[in-house]
């Protein structure tokens, strides 16, 4: 696999380059994606958007209805009586 570098038109150094989402004429590397002034305001398509994914399973929140809520602190309350006698 061959990797052409290009001339940044920010900076001037040879690196990977991609077509700017606000000014297309430009060239940017990534270094001069994300300290551009204008990525956090203004750029809603950054050129070199970073995403990651989460590959870890998310754990599946379970409700609690007030009842059960209600048992489980009775429970608690009476082995924590349970203990002071």
């Amino acid at each position: 696999m061959t990797i052409y570098w290009e001339r940044c038109d920010f900076c001037g150094l040879y690196k990977p380059t991609s077509r700017c989402a606000m000014f297309p004429e430009l060239s940017v590397d990534f270094m001069c994606c994300v300290s551009c002034p204008l990525w956090m305001n203004t750029c809603k398509s950054p050129t070199w958007k970073v995403s990651a994914k989460s590959t870890l399973p998310q754990p599946k929140s379970r409700g609690v209805s007030s009842e059960e809520r209600k048992r489980v602190f009775e429970e608690l309350m009476k082995s924590l009586e349970s203990k002071r006698s």
